[in-house]
């Protein structure tokens, strides 16, 4: 679980940095938005992973991880999102 953690953490960090750019270079100008802030980001990054994630099992993969994980990973979304909206309310 912790090892999990930490993956959606620097990945979701990755991400959020990656949209950050992204979304400066091509929709600010192109759609006259506005642009996001990091913490932003990692929370829009945070939405989208939770609705689109799909776990990858192998056939041997007992049915209680597989449990344990669909009862964790949705609090560790929570947590990450809770971090998020401190620092959109911070000003970050």
């Amino acid at each position: 679980v912790a090892g999990l953690a930490l993956l959606l953490l620097v990945g979701g960090a990755l991400s959020a940095w990656a949209l950050s750019l992204l979304w400066a270079w091509f929709a600010v100008p192109i759609f006259a938005l506005p642009e996001l802030t990091l913490a932003q980001c990692y929370a829009v990054v945070l939405v989208m992973a939770f609705l689109t994630k799909q776990a990858q099992w192998d056939d041997d993969t007992s049915g209680v991880v597989k449990t344990v994980y669909a009862y964790i990973v949705p609090f560790l979304y929570v947590g990450y999102g809770w971090v998020a909206v401190q620092f959109i309310r911070w000003g970050y």
